[in-house]
């Protein structure tokens, strides 16, 4: 979740990013299917079974889905404005490529995710 007081851009590219990838991935496999309805049908069915685990229907805000997170083994930041450790690892390097944030702006972006622009309006100044 984003805090109250956070800019949504940073989730928004994040999200964005990965439905895209998700996007190509499934564009290139169906592009090489023989029969697209049927590639279509099991595409689905593989994809919901092997992600199944992040769906969650409940409140997003309680602190259910925090122990449903932690269960999961899914990431849960308890403490926004701390250093984001997910930002700088090979996983993310290589989903954020070139294209969206090359390496050194990743790692600018994890130092820069214990800072609060809003608290303190020289940090939104500088220039990477």
């Amino acid at each position: 979740m984003v805090g109250s007081s956070d800019s949504v851009s940073s989730a928004n590219v994040v999200l964005n990013t990965i439905v895209a990838e998700a996007f190509k991935e499934a564009a290139d496999e169906l592009e090489k299917a023989d029969d697209f309805d049927l590639a279509v049908h099991d595409m689905i069915k593989k994809l919901l079974a092997d992600h199944r685990r992040i769906i969650f229907n409940g409140n997003g805000y309680s602190e259910a889905w925090v122990e449903e997170a932690e269960r999961r083994g899914l990431p849960e930041l308890k403490v926004h404005g701390r250093r984001d450790p997910s930002l700088v690892t090979e996983k993310a390097f290589k989903l954020f490529g070139d294209l969206v944030y090359t390496r050194r702006k990743n790692l600018l972006r994890e130092r820069r995710s214990s800072m609060n622009p809003t608290r303190n309006p020289s940090i939104s100044r500088r220039n990477p």
